[in-house]
């Protein structure tokens, strides 16, 4: 056993030897790209990335060469000799080159909808430089302008103001069947109304199998309770067409919640009334 140990220290070590000596160009804490890209450089020294202590060869900041490869060949034919160049690339190779690092964080990204879309990481993520996006949300209103004109309703979630962003309720990073809030995936709208989970006695069926979007419009409404229609009534009657008799006397003016007032599920009344 004693043997097999040391026989996998020297492999680590001459693997270690390798990368500090032969992977990487330049010295610890040198980045040697600046002395051409020096733009590019002094962008990037700005943005998350470089503020991270180096894991690999390098002792300093994240080098260029973690993404781009070993540099040293490129160096010495000033140029001449090619990297690899991700600007070009199909969106699963920017993907790959990001996943290295991030795989641990963002598991499930080849299952996300983003991705089989066809979209890169840059899409989103700038690399380079330091985004200049105050919200993160911004990025996503690029495509999702449908979306963004649902907040500018009367009612609405606080994005605009700040106080939520798109990513407090969805992944992006993560399959379409978690980043849709129906059915039993509206655990996400529990984080902040925690006081609808439950369990209760006496479930609201569209609640519990359509979720909280059976109702409401999580991201606008002209309805103070951001609910899919303007009138109470005419949201009930959306899925209630039968009703009582005596519920005739009610038009689309009538607020059903003043009777059942438990609509997110009771603890007393099979009918919601408390």
């Amino acid at each position: 056993m004693r043997s097999k140990n040391v026989v996998m220290l020297i492999v680590a070590a001459f693997l270690l030897f390798l990368a500090a000596g032969t992977v990487y160009a330049g010295e610890a804490k040198e980045n040697p790209c600046m002395s051409c890209h020096e733009d590019a450089a002094k962008a990037f020294s700005k943005t998350v990335h470089s503020a991270l202590d180096g894991k690999l060869a390098t002792k300093g900041k994240v080098s260029c060469q973690m993404c781009h490869g070993c540099g040293k060949a490129h160096i010495e034919a000033e140029g001449d000799a090619p990297m690899v160049n991700y600007k070009d690339g199909t969106a699963i190779t920017k993907a790959d080159a990001c996943l290295d690092c991030h795989k641990t964080t963002t598991p499930g990204h080849f299952s996300s909808s983003h991705a089989k879309a066809g979209m890169a990481c840059t899409d989103c993520h700038s690399v380079h430089k330091k985004s200049k996006m105050a919200h993160a949300s911004k990025g996503c209103i690029k495509c999702h302008g449908d979306v963004w004109s649902k907040f500018q309703m009367t009612e609405h979630h606080r994005l605009k103001e700040g106080i939520l962003g798109c990513t407090s309720c969805h992944n992006p990073h993560e399959s379409s069947t978690v980043t849709r809030l129906g059915g039993f995936k509206h655990e996400a709208c529990f984080k902040c109304h925690t006081d609808k989970q439950g369990p209760f006695l006496f479930e609201h069926g569209a609640v519990r199998i359509e979720g909280c979007e059976a109702c409401h419009d999580p991201h606008g409404s002209v309805n103070r309770h951001m609910l899919n229609y303007q009138h109470v009534a005419d949201m009930c009657y959306s899925c209630h067409i039968t009703v009582p008799g005596w519920h005739s006397r009610f038009n689309q003016q009538a607020n059903c919640t003043v009777c059942h007032l438990a609509i997110h599920g009771s603890n007393l009344s099979e009918g919601l009334i408390k």
